[in-house]
């Protein structure tokens, strides 16, 4: 485990992205909010460093804003 503790997502590299949107909600809230954070079209991973260990969370990610292509529910 890295200290601090972090989340790392990886995906093959996609030449129809312009952006990545990604979302982060807590498992117990039913709705979510802003992105956490804006990618650019070649990004081919993310890491969120804010986190803690014990807390849960669904992450969400957009490509180019057009509708959710995954979600992924992570217990750290």
């Amino acid at each position: 485990m890295t200290d601090p503790p972090g989340l790392a997502f990886e995906w093959p590299p996609d030449p129809t992205a312009k952006q990545y949107f990604v979302f982060r909600k807590a498992i117990t809230d039913t709705c979510w909010t802003g992105p956490i954070a804006i990618l650019s079209g070649n990004a081919t991973g993310y890491t969120d460093w804010n986190i803690g260990v014990g807390e849960a969370f669904e992450y969400g990610f957009y490509k180019n804003l057009n509708f959710f292509t995954d979600t992924i529910a992570v217990a750290h």
